[in-house]
């Protein structure tokens, strides 16, 4: 529409004057065609496509904007548009192997034009590369990069949006790019589906934000076996049986709410994000009870694993390697949520079984605590669960309430 909106519609029933038709076909036909000139990368060509109007049918029969799976998913076909029956999926298939020289087209069949597809099958074997697996028992290069905090940081405002559209598929997460000039951290696809006007961010100003937040987490070891303590008794003070049960019969919930998603994935009713949406939520919300129920000693370990790597870290970040960096970052963080125009972290997730430590961290100067060096800002708060704010440059939240009643201690944002 002249608007930039979306309808569904009819090639010879325009909705109204100056709209324009974009066809899932025209869609196919743009795509090999750009690809057949050689000049453009497949997330070029997702960005060029959706530019200009045109959108790919996902699994749901919905009009979504292209990226680089898309992309591929059309010129892995050429041999089908251009009229041969190979009888094996394009995902296995070799690029290599599957040429024009090898492929015998049929025009009587074929959905586009033959000399379109051979040239599209001809691109695709020059660029073919074998994979080479440099380091033992991974496929990663000896000379690639390591960026510490790729594909746990998402991007704020396509958070924002996946949760206002209720579509997780929406939440991007940035992933770590080498460019020519210095490394920075990017959206994993170029689609760019946020209202973010910035598409990456320098990779020193965002792991300078995040070894910030790791300092203000850090506490002095005397402190540990008093936090310990302290957790211990607010556990006995709220495990009881009756909240045994609850805890038990919440697990069981989430074990088949994560059965339920895989029946779904497996009928193509919802798509790979939103799986992998359900089935981390579910299992995170497992471990973190099972946190709750263990018996004192493990609480205690994990309370001492938890302080110890980010006093550790906290001290070593400026002169650790990047794979320790990694390494730490992976182990002890679920996620990281990021705001490219503002370059603060906004929001955090420790692992399940370290969030203990973040809810005794917070009690511990009484019913509400700030990280040092950060002002408080207003949170809200959420009964029965535990969640984490972070403010980035501007403010930081460990928030309880305070402590008459073990009803009000439950309540932790």
């Amino acid at each position: 529409m002249p608007d930039g909106s979306e309808v569904d519609g009819l090639e010879t029933e325009p909705p109204i004057e100056g709209a324009i038709w974009r066809g899932y076909f025209s869609a196919a036909d743009r795509a090999m065609r750009l690809f057949a000139l050689g000049q453009y990368g497949i997330r070029r060509i997702a960005e060029i496509l959706n530019n200009e109007g045109y959108r790919f049918r996902d699994v749901k029969n919905k009009p979504t904007l292209f990226d680089r799976e898309g992309i591929r998913a059309i010129v892995a076909n050429w041999p089908e548009y251009g009229g041969a029956v190979l009888g094996k999926k394009a995902t296995a298939r070799n690029a290599r192997k599957i040429t024009p020289d090898t492929v015998i087209l049929n025009p009587d069949r074929a959905l586009m034009d033959v000399e379109l597809c051979r040239r599209v099958g001809q691109v695709r074997a020059e660029r073919f590369r074998e994979p080479v697996q440099s380091k033992p028992d991974t496929g990663a290069r000896a000379d690639a990069s390591i960026f510490p905090l790729s594909r746990i940081t998402h991007c704020s405002h396509c958070s924002k949006m996946a949760e206002e559209k209720n579509d997780p598929a929406l939440r991007g997460y940035l992933i770590g790019y080498e460019g020519s000039r210095s490394p920075r951290y990017r959206h994993a696809e170029r689609v760019h589906k946020c209202d973010s006007r910035n598409r990456s961010v320098k990779a020193d100003i965002l792991e300078g934000e995040f070894a910030r937040l790791v300092a203000a987490l850090s506490v002095r070891s005397d402190m540990i076996p008093a936090m310990v303590e302290q957790l211990s008794q607010f556990n006995q003070q709220n495990l009881t049986d009756e909240r045994k049960a609850e805890m038990l019969s919440e697990i069981g919930l989430c074990k088949q709410r994560i059965q339920n998603a895989e029946k779904l994935f497996l009928m193509a009713r919802i798509d790979e994000a939103t799986f992998r949406h359900h089935i981390n939520d579910n299992e995170g919300q497992i471990l973190r009870l099972q946190a709750e129920m263990s018996e004192e000693g493990q609480v205690r370990q994990m309370i001492e694993v938890t302080a110890n790597m980010l006093a550790d870290m906290g001290t070593r970040w400026p002169s650790a390697s990047n794979e320790d960096k990694q390494a730490f970052a992976q182990t002890l963080f679920s996620e990281i949520v990021f705001d490219l125009e503002t370059h603060q972290i906004t929001y955090f997730m420790l692992k399940p079984w370290a969030a203990q430590f973040l809810q005794i961290r917070a009690a511990q100067n009484g019913a509400v605590m700030w990280l040092k060096g950060y002002k408080p800002t207003r949170v809200p708060c959420y009964a029965g669960r535990f969640e984490p704010l972070y403010r980035g440059r501007f403010g930081a939240h460990l928030c309880v309430h305070s402590a008459e009643s073990s009803q009000s201690r439950q309540n932790i944002a």
